[in-house]
């Protein structure tokens, strides 16, 4: 008796057309075939077997993000983006939820990586120009104090900065392998060099 009432009531259903208007004729389908080539939807959270939030892939301000949480599923770990420039990039925060380094490529070609402290404090940064040339500079709490360089043309550079970032001491190597230093006043102007 009860099989009979469930398939009547399922052949009502079918009749009205209810599924169409609980689902889009073409997650119907797929439903039917029991595979779905596409799901679109606005955002996807992963549990864990305990049901708590460990990744969640959604658009914030019209940019796909994909977050990883700990265990506690409420603190970010890592994060994967592109935003609406076309930068990609890869966030990674400390079990407490502070951001503590990233990774990333503009749409333009121009890499970088950037390590903070944990008070949040740039710390290092070391990224490619687009013509391909390396720089690596070291931070204080306030601002670069130390830039190692290889320019386009392939010279290594090496500079020591003051608390304001200008250049007070910098070291090349030229393009003849000759190596050269030269010492800069607070003015930023040269005040003497060897050779």
């Amino acid at each position: 008796m009860t099989a009979l009432a469930a398939g009547v009531a399922g052949a009502m259903v079918a009749g009205t057309g209810l599924p169409g208007r609980l689902w889009p004729a073409a997650t119907a389908e797929a439903a039917t075939h029991h595979h779905a080539r596409a799901i679109e939807a606005g955002e996807f959270i992963l549990v864990d077997r305990m049901g708590i939030k460990r990744a969640d892939l959604e658009m914030v301000r019209g940019e796909p993000l994909l977050d990883f949480y700990g265990p506690d599923g409420k603190t970010v770990r890592a994060s994967v983006g592109v935003d609406m420039k076309g930068t990609a990039r890869a966030r990674f925060f400390s079990s407490t939820g502070m951001p503590q380094a990233a990774i990333g490529v503009t749409g333009e070609g121009r890499s970088g990586v950037a390590l903070l402290d944990r008070q949040q404090h740039l710390r290092a940064t070391f990224d490619v120009a687009i013509g391909g040339a390396p720089t690596l500079r070291l931070y204080d709490e306030k601002s670069p104090r130390l830039g190692l360089d290889i320019t386009e043309a392939g010279s290594p550079g090496f500079a020591m900065l003051d608390p304001e970032g200008k250049t007070r001491a910098a070291m090349v190597l030229n393009n003849d392998s000759s190596p050269s230093l030269t010492l800069y006043g607070a003015d930023g102007k040269p005040v003497s060099s060897l050779p």
